[in-house]
């Protein structure tokens, strides 16, 4: 049987232009609300902590990261599963869609405003038959998608596929769909969503973490080498993330002749098939 929508608190409330986050996902047609958790004291603006909310998201809080090697870029802010926590049911093989929102006062959804950066989505396994006391610490993630520029950029200056994320006119914002390996093992799994923003100095990075059971016949897992640590994964130096000091949206500061290139070099981890 699949689950009903999960609905949590609404991705409302805040004055951060451009600043947000994955505010739901949607698995074989079941869509489930994310777990704002604004940090008082971040921007002087406090949401209420709200009481123990049915989600399979991370609690997290709308404002970037700005240096990778901060321990909230583990799964953002808090990080936390609150008491109520769920798993979602996806087969192996099959897709989630993450939806990214922009939050400003009144409006819902507004949708993501960034449009220059890469997209990454990362996995790791839970020890035991739950996720909630498990806090992503470890080199125990692995990459299993990443995108950048769309097939028409000339260089490092986009357009970037984080553009399609922007909202036009939809009553649910767009999204960023990946495919669980087909060949992954089962079991229980956070899955860790992020976008860098590089038309920003210092670059701003938007990791969030949700909760999935995986099911299948896979017997497949990620070897060693394929597996890194957040905070670890990342340095502000990686070429991907020190771009930031040059890249502006519309032209910005001169193009350096090293990014004149459509090539763009991915922090982290290769990618993962399980094939």
């Amino acid at each position: 049987m699949k689950p009903q929508v999960i609905t949590s608190i609404i991705c409302l409330v805040t004055t951060a232009v451009g600043h947000g986050g994955v505010c739901s996902y949607t698995i074989d047609g079941v869509q489930y609300k994310g777990n704002l958790w604004h940090i008082e004291g971040l921007t002087g603006e406090p949401l209420p902590d709200p009481p123990a909310i049915p989600s399979i998201q991370r609690r997290w809080d709308y404002m970037p990261i700005l240096d990778p090697t901060s321990s909230n870029m583990t799964c953002n802010y808090d990080g936390t599963a609150t008491p109520s926590s769920l798993h979602a049911p996806i087969e192996a093989g099959s897709n989630i869609t993450a939806h990214w929102d922009n939050f400003m006062p009144n409006v819902w959804p507004d949708g993501w405003h960034h449009a220059d950066g890469p997209l990454f989505a990362y996995m790791a396994a839970c020890p035991g038959d739950s996720c909630e006391g498990f806090d992503g610490s470890g080199a125990v993630w692995f990459k299993i998608n990443q995108l950048g520029l769309k097939p028409d950029a000339q260089d490092l200056r986009g357009p970037w596929i984080q553009g399609d994320l922007l909202l036009s006119g939809n009553r649910v914002p767009p999204g960023y769909t990946v495919t669980i390996p087909k060949n992954l093992k089962p079991g229980k799994y956070l899955i860790r969503h992020e976008i860098i923003m590089v038309a920003s100095i210092p670059a701003q990075i938007y990791p969030d973490c949700a909760q999935l059971t995986v099911t299948g016949e896979g017997t497949m897992f990620p070897d060693h080498d394929y597996l890194v640590s957040f905070p670890g994964a990342y340095s502000a130096t990686d070429p991907g993330i020190a771009m930031a000091d040059w890249v502006m949206t519309g032209g910005g500061s001169p193009i350096k002749p090293e990014w004149k290139t459509t090539d763009y070099p991915f922090p982290g981890p290769a990618v993962w098939t399980g094939e």
